[in-house]
């Protein structure tokens, strides 16, 4: 199946008095090793030492899920050429387990699939998380406040836009967001470049240390029934790009922009004009590897660019 491209998930359940018994989890790392063994899945594994966020009000988060896919294949951004294109982190500051676009100087755009089951503490703005000074350190944002659009239960994670709008608790200063792109244009695109924070091998398991970069063809722009059933997209609501063996996003860059040029294309970093066409969701179904054989995007319709600014609003 297809692997989402976040690297571990945390779904909330009631909270509970007293210390989380490490125990609680065993059974579900025992289940996820032997859905790899069974089905050779190859989405992120998760370490049982990492212990999930608390979310400060008694309530823990139980590891439920580990979603696909920094940018497989790809290159590091010269400092500067992207800097709307934020990390998302939640319990590590140093590891950004999502990808998301500031497209406005309090909101950033990012995949639902990155807040149904835990809500990132902050956002990183900058290149390198683990950098202290100098070129590539940043800055982070505490989140304040998610809209998740209709999509985090079992059956609106089928139909429903794996999208999500974060607030930040204070602006993104000397930042501009990313505008939407134009319909006319996205339908026409030849390629789109991806940007993200995600893992760098074809099992989603390599994680870089910064933001990453890289250019994908259009395989389609416009979800036909025919590409439904091949790569497993919502027909008129997805985009898939990306070619086998090629560049791709992988395990982390979740949420993180779909771009293209003024001329509908991929670009170059540094190009004035780009604009957002879609938000990264998921590998193609099925796939034989987390990353490397193309992925499915949300598509910035204007149905989908209304939710958004009402989400803002």
């Amino acid at each position: 199946g297809a692997a989402w491209r976040l690297s571990v998930g945390f779904r909330r359940r009631a909270p509970v008095s007293g210390p989380m018994n490490p125990g609680v989890l065993a059974p579900l790392y025992a289940a996820a090793g032997l859905l790899a063994a069974v089905t050779g899945w190859t989405g992120c594994m998760p370490d049982p030492a990492r212990r999930p966020p608390d979310a400060g009000d008694g309530t823990v988060w139980t590891s439920t899920k580990v979603f696909g896919p920094e940018i497989f294949d790809g290159k590091p951004v010269s400092p500067g050429a992207f800097d709307a294109v934020v990390g998302l982190t939640y319990d590590n500051p140093d590891k950004p387990l999502c990808t998301g676009t500031l497209i406005a100087p309090t909101m950033v755009l990012t995949a639902a699939h990155c807040v149904c089951r835990a809500v990132p503490g902050r956002v990183f703005v900058g290149d390198i998380p683990t950098a202290r000074s100098g070129s590539g350190a940043g800055r982070y944002y505490a989140v304040v406040d998610h809209r998740p659009g209709l999509f985090c239960d079992r059956q609106t994670s089928k139909t429903g836009v794996d999208i999500a709008v974060l607030e930040l608790g204070s602006p993104v200063r000397n930042v501009a967001g990313i505008p939407f792109a134009d319909e006319a244009l996205v339908t026409s695109a030849s390629g789109f470049r991806i940007v993200g924070f995600g893992a760098v091998d074809a099992r989603g398991r390599q994680r870089s240390d910064r933001k990453r970069h890289a250019a994908v063809p259009v395989i389609s722009a416009l979800c036909s029934q025919e590409d439904r059933a091949r790569f497993g997209c919502q027909v008129g609501r997805e985009i898939v790009a990306g070619q086998y063996q090629g560049p791709d996003t992988c395990a982390g860059d979740s949420g993180g922009p779909l771009l293209v040029s003024a001329t509908g294309d991929a670009g170059e970093p540094g190009d004035e004009g780009m604009s957002l066409a879609g938000v990264t969701s998921r590998s193609v179904k099925p796939a034989k590897s987390a990353c490397g054989a193309g992925g499915v995007y949300v598509r910035l319709s204007p149905e989908i660019i209304t939710w958004i600014n009402r989400a803002m609003s």
